[in-house]
């Protein structure tokens, strides 16, 4: 018994209960009581405020019959005309302001006030004062539970999915202000699941085109396929190698993982360079300086190659001492930074405000800003693409992604 009433909830409930019914203590012992306990606020004020008004319809009906029994005996007597003496002076004072004396007697919390002291004078006062107290009762609880209600009723109608109730309070004291926050984390709550479902749109309408723009990768991967080996039995090991080159791409693009080591991106962007020495022989020169301690970091698979190529076209394709440096370094905040830099014409000013703000690129760098995009939709604001020219000429596309090892993300998946 002793455990359940000082260890649950019902239990602290009823103890609240219990010392409120006290006269001297009643609700200045009852509520910090409670909340001493662990209880709401609200929920001790509650079991308080009905501890305290159970005794007062029994006072207010038999309090002159007690009186007058207690006036039997000699030493009651003297106790019961002492409590009349007290009461017929709180009474004065009430008598002169009628019903804001007595709610002052019942509210302020001094030694002498309180219910059971405005339940005696009120039924030493009469009848009247009984109508005046049930009706400052009354008034005091609408005032105070009518607004609690109206808030429950409204999380009730968020934690069912209506994300648009608002509280409509014209109050300018706590519960007036508890309305308006509620209003507002209402809102932002809103604002920011609209925000996530968009953003979760433009993610997949992102990959859909870019699952579009494969042209049915299974079929030319089987075709390649044939092509390599045509290649190797008719003695022409250049187009066999240059067939591997593209299946392996193919087939890292069709593969159902979307995330890879930084090591098996750059296995794949080796391969992507090895297709372009055909095309472009020895006009350019790329190198792959990353650091091994990065190389077991995950990245969105192929992030690396659009910055590439990007570099190739619109650097050096017109160069014939190219050069492209491609390396990962970690920032000041603890981000994988990928630096992809050329010695090309470099990238002109407008399109390089026009990158770094993030804004649709027309023309031929569409690469650059789905690489940006699906990047800023996987990690958010914090992450994406950025540019800025060399000192020596050309420019330098720079990738901000989270360091995270394979664990890490496997992890972050699963959360």
């Amino acid at each position: 018994m002793i455990d359940w009433l000082f260890g649950t909830v019902l239990g602290k409930c009823v103890m609240t209960f219990l010392i409120s019914l006290l006269p001297v203590v009643e609700l200045r012992g009852g509520i910090p009581y409670g909340i001493s306990q662990g209880l709401d606020p609200w929920l001790a004020f509650a079991a308080s405020a009905l501890g305290n008004m159970l005794p007062v319809p029994f006072l207010l009906l038999f309090v002159r019959k007690i009186l007058h029994w207690m006036k039997r005996y000699p030493r009651l007597g003297r106790l019961a005309v002492s409590l009349e003496r007290r009461a017929d002076r709180k009474s004065s004072r009430v008598r002169k302001s009628e019903l804001v004396g007595l709610c002052i007697l019942v509210a302020i919390p001094l030694p002498g006030t309180g219910a059971w002291t405005g339940a005696l004078v009120a039924a030493l006062m009469g009848a009247l004062c009984l109508v005046l107290c049930l009706v400052c009762a009354w008034w005091l609880s609408r005032r105070l539970f009518e607004p609690v209600n109206e808030l429950d009723g409204a999380m009730r109608r968020v934690e069912g999915g209506d994300y648009d109730v608002r509280i409509e309070s014209t109050r300018q004291d706590e519960m007036g202000r508890l309305a308006a926050s509620f209003d507002r984390m209402t809102a932002e709550y809103r604002q920011n699941l609209e925000r996530s479902v968009q953003r979760e749109r433009e993610l997949n309408e992102t990959r859909l085109r870019m699952l579009q723009s494969q042209l049915n990768p299974h079929f030319l991967y089987n075709t390649l396929d044939c092509m390599k080996w045509l290649g190797v039995t008719g003695g022409v090991p250049q187009v066999a190698e240059l067939a591997a080159d593209l299946a392996a791409l193919l087939r890292a693009g069709i593969s159902g993982s979307e995330y890879i080591t930084l090591e098996e991106e750059l296995e794949l962007i080796g391969r992507y360079l090895a297709i372009q020495e055909v095309r472009f022989g020895d006009r350019f020169v790329c190198e792959l300086d990353v650091d091994e301690r990065f190389q077991h970091c995950v990245v969105p698979k192929l992030i690396l190659q659009p910055l590439v190529e990007n570099a190739i076209i619109h650097g050096v394709a017109d160069s014939d001492e190219g050069f492209i440096k491609l390396w990962a370094e970690e920032d000041a905040e603890g981000y994988l930074l990928l630096k992809v830099s050329d010695n090309g014409s470099g990238i002109p000013p407008e399109v390089l405000e026009r990158l770094n703000s993030h804004e649709l690129i027309p023309g031929g760098h569409l690469g650059l800003n789905n690489v940006d995009r699906i990047v800023r939709l996987s990690y958010g604001e914090s992450c994406g693409l950025s540019a800025y020219p060399n000192e020596g000429g050309g420019s330098c596309v720079q990738l901000r992604l989270p360091m995270q090892k394979g664990e890490d993300h496997a992890q972050g998946t699963d959360r």
